[in-house]
């Protein structure tokens, strides 16, 4: 009984440790909406690319969370429709 008892106990607490630990292999996406003509924090560069403070600040964060950012800048009013429409994750501001 005790043996049966405590190798529950170690496979137990074999699985939660297991289970807790999360690996990304791969970076994960995150998607961040802002306008697209709000310089010099967030705008669309002479490529259509997104550029600014707070791209650059956002870049830098994903990095240290191991996470892919994706940006989508447009107009404010679609950003706010994406975002209750849960089509982005955030929006830089």
């Amino acid at each position: 009984m005790r043996y049966r008892l405590v190798s529950f106990i170690i496979m137990l607490t074999i699985v939660i440790g297991l289970s807790a630990q999360v690996s990304f292999a791969y970076p994960q996406k995150l998607v961040i909406g802002g306008d697209f003509n709000f310089p010099p924090y967030e705008y669309l560069d002479a490529n259509s690319l997104p550029d600014g403070y707070n791209v650059e600040l956002s870049r830098a964060i994903c990095r240290q969370l191991n996470l892919e950012p994706e940006f989508r800048l447009a107009k404010w009013a679609l950003v706010v429709q994406w975002l209750e429409n849960d089509e982005i994750d955030l929006v830089d501001r």
